[in-house]
C-alpha cells in the first residue's frame, strides 16, 4: 500500500524537476522573476480500485513561488481519486502555502510557513483532508539535492564513486533535510549516477542520468530514479484497532507499515527549450511505476513550455483564472443539482428558458482549436444538459465524448469515462437510452483492448458492485473476439461471479445500502425478469464448466476459480 496521495506525489515531482531549471539570478527590481509556465496532463491509476483519473493542470514555477490551476478532470465522478470539482488552485511562496476552490469554501485555506511536520500518517485508506496537500511540499524538498552539495568536489580521474557528506541539516528555506550522504559517479563533466542516503544509511534514491550532444554541449536527455520501499508508522483515527489473540484484547493506535511498497521507478524524459540564454533541458514526460511488478501508477506529460517574467501575484491570478468555471458553467452545475433524477416536466418555465439558452451556448461553441481539457469540459456541460432535459441527442454527444478521448489517446478513460456516463444515464432510470449508449461504448472499446485489460477493468468494477454493466461488457467482448479455451474460461468465470453476486442482491434487496448497487439491480430487472436472470446464471455455469473440461493444463488460478464456481453451483 502506498501511503501518499497519488496525484499530489506526481504534482510535486513535476515541481521538484522544474524549479531547478529556473535561473536563480533572474530576479529583477520590480519583483518579476523567471517563470516556467507549462501545461500538464496527469494520469493516475489505482491498483486497488482499478480507477484511472486524468487531471489537466497548468503550472507557473519560479525559484521562490509556484501556482497550479486545474482546467478539468476525468471522469467527472465524486467517488474517484480527484478530490473536488475543477476550479481548484494550489499556490506556494516563501511565506505561505494556500489552496483555493471556486466551489467548496472550506478548501480556501492558508498555511503559514514553515509547514509543520505531518506526524504519524493516519490516512492509509485514502481519506485525506484537503489541507494535507501542504505536507507534500516540505516532504519533497527534504530530499532535494542542491548545487552547493557537490560544489567544489573535484572530478576523479576514473569513474569511481565519490562519497559526499551533507553537513547542513536544513535547506535555504529552513526545511529539515533527510539527506546525509551522497555517492556520485561522474565522467566527462557529467554526473552519471547519484545515490542519496539518509542518516541511518538507508537508500532514498538511486538516480541514473543520460545525456545527448546538442550544439556542442552535453544536455540531459533522460533520468531513471529508483526509490526503494521504506518502513513508516501508520496510525488509525478514533480509538484505533482492537485485536483479540488467545482471549486477550489489545488496542493499537499505530502499527508499522510501508511507504512505496514494491519500490518506485521513475522515468523522466527531457526536451530542449530555446531561451535567450541558450538551450535548456526541461522535463517533458514522467512515468512512475511500481518497480517490482512494472505496473504504471501515474504519468505526467508536459507541453507548451514557456519561459516568462512574472510576479508572484500575476502567476497566482493567472492560475485562478485558468481553471475557473464561468457563469454559464456554474449555472449548468446549479441546474444539474436542482433537477438531479427529476423528469423534464418538473422543470419550471424560467429554468426551461435558461436551459435552452445554455444549450445554444455550449452546442454552438467552436472547440476545434481548443485543448483536450476544454473540449471535454464543453461536452461534459452538454451531457449534463442532456440528462436534465432528457434530450434525444444524448447518444450523439456521448459519441463525441468518446471521440475526444480516442483522438487524444486517453485509452484508459475510454472504459472508465464511458462507464461513468452510462451509469449516470441509468441513474435517471432511462434504461432504453442506457442500452443504446452501451452499444456505442462497446463499438469504441472492445477492439481497442486486450483481454487482460478487459478482465482487469471488469474485476475492479465488480468489486465496486457494477455487476450488470460488466456482465454486458463481457458478453460483448466474447461475441466480438475469437478466444482460446483458456481465454474464454477466464471471461466466463468472471461473468458467472458477477451474475451470482447480482442474483444474491436481487433475492434480498433489503440489504442494499448504496445507490449505485441499487441502480445495477434496477437496470438488470428492467432488462430481464428475476427468473430469466437466474436461468442466465445457470446457463453461464454450464458453459464455463464445459470450457474448463477442455483445458489441457489449467493453471493454479484457473483451478482456484473452478473451486469457487463449484461453490456457486452448489448454492444454486
Amino acid at each position: 500500500m502506498t501511503f501518499i496521495n497519488k496525484w499530489i506525489f506526481i504534482i510535486m515531482l513535476v515541481l521538484l524537476l522544474c524549479t531547478g531549471i529556473v535561473y536563480s539570478n533572474d530576479s529583477t527590481g520590480d519583483k518579476k522573476q523567471a517563470v516556467m509556465r507549462f501545461d500538464t496532463v496527469l494520469e493516475l491509476k489505482s491498483p486497488q480500485s482499478g480507477a484511472s483519473v486524468l487531471l489537466f493542470a497548468r503550472y507557473w514555477v519560479s525559484k521562490d513561488f509556484y501556482s497550479i490551476g486545474f482546467k478539468w478532470a476525468e471522469p467527472q465522478a465524486g467517488n474517484l481519486n480527484f478530490p473536488t470539482y475543477p476550479g481548484v488552485t494550489i499556490s506556494s511562496n516563501e511565506k505561505e502555502f494556500s489552496t483555493s476552490s471556486q466551489i467548496i469554501e472550506s478548501h480556501n485555506i492558508k498555511f503559514p510557513k514553515p509547514i509543520e511536520e505531518r506526524g504519524v500518517f493516519r490516512h492509509a485508506l485514502g481519506s485525506y483532508h484537503f489541507g494535507d496537500i501542504r505536507f507534500a511540499e516540505p516532504e519533497t524538498l527534504a530530499s532535494r539535492i542542491y548545487k552547493k552539495d557537490i560544489a567544489g568536489v573535484p572530478e576523479p580521474n576514473n569513474n569511481q564513486a565519490q562519497t559526499i557528506e551533507i553537513a547542513d541539516s536544513n535547506n535555504s528555506k529552513g526545511i529539515k533535510r533527510n539527506i546525509k550522504k551522497l555517492e556520485m559517479k561522474r565522467g566527462n563533466g557529467n554526473i552519471d549516477n547519484l545515490r542519496v542516503f539518509d542518516a541511518n544509511g538507508f537508500l532514498l534514491k538511486d538516480i541514473n542520468y543520460e545525456y545527448v550532444g546538442q550544439d556542442g554541449k552535453s544536455m540531459l536527455k533522460h533520468q531513471t530514479v529508483l526509490m526503494p520501499e521504506k518502513r513508516m508508522m501508520v496510525g488509525f483515527n478514533g480509538n484505533g484497532v482492537t485485536i483479540t489473540l488467545r482471549g486477550q484484547k489489545k488496542t493499537f493506535k499505530e502499527l508499522p507499515g510501508f511507504h512505496h511498497t514494491g519500490a518506485r521507478k521513475c522515468d523522466i524524459d527531457y526536451e530542449m527549450l530555446k531561451t535567450d540564454k541558450g538551450l535548456l533541458a526541461v522535463p517533458s514526460s514522467i512515468v512512475v511505476k511500481r518497480a517490482d511488478v512494472n505496473y504504471t501508477l501515474r504519468t505526467a506529460k508536459m507541453s507548451n513550455i514557456t519561459k516568462l517574467k512574472m510576479t508572484q501575484e500575476e502567476a497566482q491570478k493567472e492560475a485562478l483564472e485558468f481553471g475557473r468555471l464561468n457563469d454559464k458553467e456554474l449555472k449548468v452545475r446549479e441546474l444539474f443539482e436542482r433537477y438531479w433524477q427529476k423528469k423534464p416536466q418538473d422543470i419550471n418555465d424560467i429554468d426551461r428558458i435558461k436551459l435552452e439558452s445554455l444549450r445554444k451556448n455550449f452546442e454552438s461553441a467552436n472547440t476545434d482549436s481548443k485543448s483536450a481539457a476544454e473540449k471535454l469540459r464543453n461536452i461534459s456541460m452538454i451531457l449534463e444538459l442532456d440528462w436534465i432535459q432528457d434530450d434525444p441527442n444524448l447518444q450523439k454527444h456521448f459519441e463525441q465524448y468518446l471521440t475526444i478521448l480516442k483522438e487524444n489517446n486517453f485509452k484508459e478513460m475510454l472504459l472508465l469515462g464511458g462507464l461513468n456516463v452510462i451509469n449516470t444515464t441509468a441513474g435517471w432510470s432511462r434504461f432504453s437510452d442506457t442500452d443504446k449508449l452501451l452499444q456505442k461504448w462497446f463499438e469504441n472499446t472492445i477492439k481497442s483492448y486486450k483481454q487482460l485489460e478487459i478482465l482487469s477493468f471488469s474485476e475492479a468494477q465488480i468489486n465496486q458492485n457494477n455487476y450488470w454493466i460488466i456482465i454486458r461488457l463481457l458478453d460483448s467482448y466474447m461475441e466480438a473476439n475469437k478466444n482460446s479455451e483458456t481465454e474464454l474460461f477466464d471471461i466466463q468465470a468472471m461473468k458467472c461471479t458477477a451474475l451470482s453476486e447480482l442474483n444474491k442482491l436481487i433475492a434480498d434487496q433489503s440489504k442494499i445500502k448504496r445507490n449505485n448497487v441499487r441502480l445495477q439491480v434496477e437496470w438488470a430487472l428492467n432488462s430481464r425478469s428475476k427468473e430469466e436472470l437466474i436461468k442466465l446464471a445457470n446457463e453461464s455455469l454450464v458453459e464455463v464448466q464445459k470450457t474448463f473440461s477442455k483445458l489441457k493444463e489449467p493453471n493454479q488460478i484457473q483451478i482456484s476459480l473452478k473451486k469457487k464456481l463449484d461453490q456457486i453451483e452448489g448454492k444454486n
